[in-house]
């Protein structure tokens, strides 16, 4: 937990506690649950390392609570609290993960409006985009625009990964019942190197690979000096400063018991990488793409089954004077979870699993899921998806990422009790094969135990 996020829960818990005489407890939560994760074949934390099989075993206590502080204002806390072993390195390790800690007011009646300051959770274009907890101030304005109709207006700032900042606004119609339209635009600035790291692991691949056919370089790059030369190599650019404007489209209706939903993201901007040596000063103008669309189709009383489509775009080049390649900014993916987060459940295995960084090279994915209603309190979800490279380098003579499945059992048990169990499958495609060392077909599998108190 950052800094700033200790700051803003030690001022949450402070106006808790300083206003007993007109605080009023309006909710809470609290739960404890126990997931044990089976890993096969995921890739190790060091670039070039073996595929490793593990387990991880995370124990949480979740909670939150909602405060009233007076007729307009309410203060909301929520975060997990946990220990989590990893049998590849033998250690226990305590996490600390704040989901919400804003104090919020509001008010008005023909025209309302709602303030709220402290960390949120933000999910943007689906989550796309971005799906954070992050520190927020957003301002929303809200009234009737008709009999069944409400206009809304939403200015915000999001501070992503404590440095750098998010401003966007949107404009919403929202028809209850028939479904929502949001236009919004927003001006970002990366002080995180985000593409930069993205760039240097694909360069890294691409080298990589042209070292297994080149007998003569793997003699060189032996020498002491000539790792010296890879590495420094690997090491340009060091930093990068990016600034991006970006504009969306966010909409969702229903025709009776079909519903539908599409997202739509387009950015542009300017990125600057600066290497160690004084000569690498490089600006890169960054042009990029998303969209999405799925329909939700019921089958029957217990069966829903939807199609997807998915586009990111992408440039053949790691790093030239143009990119194509859209730049998401802390995303979780809902559609092939393994190529493009890592795990169903991100809390337990945070920065442990990259795929391949091809995303650089753009995504066209497409697929569908499937939900059914086995009992009142069984269901079983599972979600196929086929994924391609939209742009792939022309020393590449393939394009598929790959294809995967995943799947998911969950059993609520009794009021307090809740059971689930997830395996997820990731084949490499021909293109991974080409590019990675390893493109070993991958595996998780997540046994979770939940009691609500």
């Amino acid at each position: 937990m950052s800094s700033t996020h200790r700051l803003i829960l030690a001022i949450g818990w402070l106006l808790a506690l300083a206003t007993p005489g007109g605080a009023q407890l309006l909710d809470r939560s609290l739960a404890i649950d126990n997931q044990l994760l089976g890993l096969h074949n995921f890739p190790g934390p060091a670039a070039g390392e073996a595929a490793q099989d593990g387990v991880v075993d995370g124990l949480y206590l979740s909670g939150g609570l909602v405060w009233g502080l007076g007729e307009w204002s309410e203060l909301h806390l929520g975060g997990d609290l946990g220990l989590v072993y990893d049998d590849a390195t033998g250690a226990t390790t305590p996490r600390t993960l704040v989901h919400r800690a804003y104090l919020q007011v509001a008010a008005g009646e023909a025209l309302d409006w709602r303030l709220r300051v402290g960390i949120l959770p933000e999910r943007i274009a689906h989550g796309l985009l971005l799906d954070s907890d992050e520190p927020t101030v957003d301002l929303r304005l809200r009234r009737a625009a008709g009999v069944a109709q409400e206009a809304s207006l939403l200015v915000q700032g999001v501070l992503i990964d404590g440095e750098s900042p998010l401003l966007r606004a949107m404009a919403s119609l929202d028809t209850p019942g028939r479904g929502h339209l949001s236009l919004w635009v927003g001006d970002y600035h990366d002080r995180g190197d985000r593409l930069l790291g993205q760039a240097t692991a694909v360069r890294g691949l691409l080298l990589r690979r042209r070292l297994k056919h080149d007998d003569r370089l793997q003699r060189l790059l032996a020498s002491p000096r000539g790792r010296a030369l890879l590495d420094e190599s690997l090491a340009e650019p060091v930093a990068s400063d990016g600034r991006l404007r970006l504009a969306g489209l966010d909409g969702a209706w229903s025709w009776g018991r079909v519903e539908g939903s599409a997202v739509a993201v387009y950015e542009w901007g300017d990125y600057r990488f600066r290497g160690a040596r004084k000569e690498v000063d490089l600006d890169v103008e960054v042009r990029g793409w998303l969209a999405s669309g799925e329909l939700r189709l019921p089958v029957g009383e217990r069966l829903v089954v939807a199609p997807f489509v998915l586009y990111q775009s992408g440039d053949e080049q790691v790093v030239d004077r143009r990119l194509t390649t859209f730049v998401a900014l802390a995303p979780f993916n809902p559609y092939a979870t393994l190529f493009f987060n890592g795990s169903l459940q991100r809390d337990f295995l945070a920065n442990t699993f990259q795929p391949v960084e091809l995303e650089n090279f753009g995504v066209v994915a497409g697929g569908g899921r499937a939900q059914v209603a086995v009992a009142e309190a069984v269901s079983v979800a599972a979600t196929a998806t086929y994924l391609r490279a939209d742009q792939p380098p022309a020393t590449l003579a393939a394009q598929a990422l790959g294809w995967e499945v995943d799947s998911r059992l969950t059993w609520q048990v009794g009021e307090r009790w809740a059971l689930a169990w997830e395996w997820d499958l990731f084949v490499p495609g021909e293109l991974i094969e080409q590019v990675a060392e390893e493109a070993n077909t991958m595996q998780m599998v997540a046994a979770t135990v939940r009691y609500e108190f």
